[in-house]
Order: C-alpha cells, then structure tokens, then sequence
C-alpha cells in the first residue's frame, strides 16, 4: 500500500515565489526559470511512475515515495522505496527524453536530444549511495541486513535506453516505468525467506514516517540574490500588479480595482518560503508595503502561526505548509 504519499516538492513553490519577487529585469530569472522547469519535469516524472506502483499487491509491498533521512550530520533521500517481508527496493526515477545511454567508464548518463549532447551524474551512482546510507540507518535501528535492489526508472515511455557493450548485466537495473510490475515478479521468484515480521514492517513503517525531514532551500543564498531585490507589496490576483492598498478593511488594487479580504496571504507564504521561517510586525509590514503597526498586528494574529517573544520583539514563526497551491 501507499504508506507515504508523493508531496508537490518544497522546492517548485520556492522557485515559484522567486520568480513572482523578481523584477522582470532581473539578470537570473532565466536561470530560475530554467531550473524550475526541471524540477517540475522531474516531478510529474514521479507522478507517472506512481500510477504503476498503485497497481501493485497492497499486502505485499509498502511503499513510500520521497523519504528523505538523516544519518548524523548526511542526508539521504530517495526517490521511492518498495518495502516487502523478502527484500527492499529503491527506485531512481528519472524523467529524461531522447536517447540516453549509460557511460561505466567515465560513470555519467549521456543525454543525446536534436543531435546534441549533455552529461548528467549517474544515477546508479546516487543508488549505491542511498542503498549504503538505507543499509546502515537501518542496522543503527536494530533491523536485520536486508537484500537491496536497486533500480533506475525511466518515466518517459519514448526515451531509448543505451547501454555500452559488455554492460547489459549491470544495466539490467534500467527500465522503463511500464515493466516495473515484471521486474518485482521476478524478484518475488528469487527471494523466498521473509525477514520481517509484520510488527517489524509496522516499526518500520513508524520510524520511516517519523524520521523524514522535507527539503527546504536557501534561494537567496544559492542564486546571491539579496532579499532587497525581491518586489515587496501584495499581488493581485486579477491583473498580477503589485498596486494593493488596505482600505477600510480590505485590499484594493489601485491597477485594477479588485478587491480582496485576504491577499496577504500569499504574500506571507512568499516570505516564509524566500526569507525566514520566523516574521516580526515590522518585517510584515516592510514585505506587503503596510504602513499600519496596528493592521499588521492583527493580521499576523489572525494566521495559523505560533509566536513568540514580547511586544515589540514578538515574532512569528510557520508551522504549516504553504497554504496557497500557487
């Protein structure tokens, strides 16, 4: 069964927010942009491929899409990991088009699309890793040395898949996501001897849940972009200007005239996902042009946020998700 759902990656709604905070002038909202199409390419890879794990036995295999963990001070994160009684199972998923073979010497996946060429890390490369970290976590937590496979998923149906002479045993590990169900039928013929009880699947399962920590980003950081570049103000969400005023209790385009009791909202997601977890009454006031002490108050008393601190020196920190889907 579906034990942890896929979530839209933190990453995209960051991205996102970045690109509606720069001007349009800006000299990196290409790159931004760029990146942005990747990540979302990669992500409704993921989705596709996740259509043919929910056909799969509900009894027999767990699975979690996106589990990101903690091993001291390293990080891994998997695409998706398949939990049986016999075996478990880590999918790369990977949503590349035109032609792509796999280089063992010089350990890369070459990209060949409109008669060019690009080179990207090795994806069996990042298994070995996620397998060796898993393996380890899991020894830590007192389970057993389980049997790993590993597995490279190629999303996009029409990609052709490569491999250099002498290698087709090592990349028997890369498929497309419409054989997968052959590929586990396959190994349910070779493993035979269960290693987990279902207690031990269900103290998994709670370990797994609680231990994944989400992704977050330093935007500003990773492209120096200073948090003084962004276009502070409230968005409209009618004509997309930053011409909003607080007017007798609601916000007023001074573009457009549409008005709207709320749109500050996205405006404090924008922060939280750009900037700081934490905001006080006067950075609230600095991110959505609101001249009011008092109006920012009482605006940032009505959120779902928990706070701290006195007065003056209060701040408010997130504890949620960004509630706008952008």
């Amino acid at each position: 069964m579906i034990v942890k759902n896929r979530e839209k990656p933190l990453i995209i709604f960051q991205l996102e927010a970045l690109l509606r905070r720069l001007p349009d002038e800006h000299p990196k909202k290409s790159e931004i942009h760029k990146e942005l199409l990747k990540r979302k390419a990669g992500y409704r890879g993921e989705q596709s491929v996740d259509y043919y794990l929910s056909l799969l036995d509900e009894e027999k295999y767990d699975v979690y899409q996106d589990v990101r963990i903690f091993k001291n001070k390293n990080v891994f994160q998997i695409d998706t990991l398949l939990v049986t009684d016999y075996f478990l199972m880590i999918l790369e998923i990977k949503n590349i088009s035109g032609t792509i073979h796999f280089d063992s010497l010089f350990n890369q996946l070459i990209r060949t699309i409109d008669g060019k060429e690009e080179g990207f890390k090795n994806p069996l490369s990042q298994l070995t890793y996620q397998k060796n970290m898993l393996s380890d976590w899991l020894l830590d937590h007192k389970f057993p040395l389980f049997p790993f496979e590993t597995a490279v998923v190629i999303s996009n149906p029409s990609t052709i898949i490569k491999t250099m002479n002498g290698q087709s045993s090592a990349y028997q590990r890369i498929f497309h996501a419409s054989n997968l169900a052959d590929k586990l039928k396959r190994l349910d013929q070779i493993y035979k001897n269960p290693l987990i009880s279902p207690a031990g699947r269900k103290k998994l399962k709670k370990l797994l849940l609680k231990n994944h920590t989400p992704a977050k980003s330093d935007l500003l950081n990773r492209f120096q972009i200073s948090k003084t570049e962004l276009v502070t103000g409230i968005a409209c969400s009618n004509c997309h200007t930053y011409y909003m005023e607080h007017i007798y209790g609601k916000w007023k385009c001074g573009n457009c005239l549409y008005e709207s009791k709320d749109a500050h909202l996205e405006a404090i997601d924008d922060y939280f996902l750009l900037i700081s977890p934490f905001i006080t009454n006067r950075e609230f006031r600095w991110f959505t042009n609101l001249f009011s002490p008092t109006k920012a108050s009482r605006m940032l008393s009505a959120l779902n946020l928990t706070s701290k601190g006195y007065k003056k020196t209060s701040s408010h920190h997130q504890i949620s998700q960004p509630s706008a889907p952008f």
